[in-house]
C-alpha cells in the first residue's frame, strides 16, 4: 500500500478535527434544546402513591461472566392539573438511571419526596408528561464542547504540520 500523499494526510487530519468539533456542538445543542423544553414544565404538588430502589442484577461491564448488582428508584405519584388527576412513574427528566450503590439512589428518592409529597414538574401543554427531579447535564455538555474543541484544535494543529 502506498503512502498518504501529505495533501490527503492533511485534509484527513483536518476532516477529523472538524468532525470533533461538531459532534461537541451537537451535544451542546442537544442539550441546551433540552433545557428549553422543560423550562417551560410548572411546579404542582403530587401525592407520592409509592416510592422504592428496585435492585436487579446485570453483567459487569466488559466482564459478561461475572454478576453485579444494579439499583434503580421507582415511584409513582398522582397530581391534579385543571380539575384532572393524573398518575407518572417518572422520576428524572432526562429519563432513569441507576447505579451499583444503593444509598446513592435512595437520597436521590429523600430529595424529591418528603413525608409523602413531591413537587412534580408537569407539562403544560400536555399535563400527562411529569417528572419529580430536574437533572443539570449542562455542566457535562460544557465539558463536551471544550473536550471536543480540544479534539479539533489538535488535530487541525497536527494537519497543519502533518507530513
Amino acid at each position: 500500500m502506498a503512502p498518504l500523499r501529505p495533501k490527503v494526510a492533511r485534509r484527513i487530519f483536518a476532516l477529523t478535527g472538524v468532525i470533533g468539533l461538531l459532534a461537541g456542538w451537537g451535544f451542546v445543542g442537544l442539550e441546551l434544546w433540552e433545557r428549553r423544553e422543560v423550562a417551560r414544565y410548572v411546579p404542582v404538588e403530587a401525592t407520592v402513591l409509592e416510592a422504592r430502589v428496585d435492585s436487579y442484577s446485570d453483567s459487569c461491564g466488559r466482564d459478561s461472566t461475572r454478576s453485579c448488582t444494579f439499583y434503580t428508584p421507582a415511584v409513582r405519584y398522582a397530581y391534579q392539573v385543571d380539575g384532572t388527576r393524573y398518575q407518572s412513574t417518572t422520576l428524572d427528566d432526562l429519563g432513569s438511571s441507576s447505579s451499583d450503590d444503593r444509598s446513592d439512589e435512595e437520597e436521590r428518592l429523600a430529595e424529591v419526596v418528603h413525608g409523602g409529597y413531591a413537587t412534580a414538574w408537569v407539562d403544560p401543554l400536555n399535563p400527562a408528561n411529569a417528572f419529580l427531579h430536574r437533572t443539570h447535564h449542562l455542566r457535562i455538555a460544557l465539558i463536551a464542547l471544550l473536550v471536543s474543541g480540544a479534539w479539533g484544535a489538535l488535530w487541525l494543529s497536527i494537519a497543519r504540520w502533518a507530513v
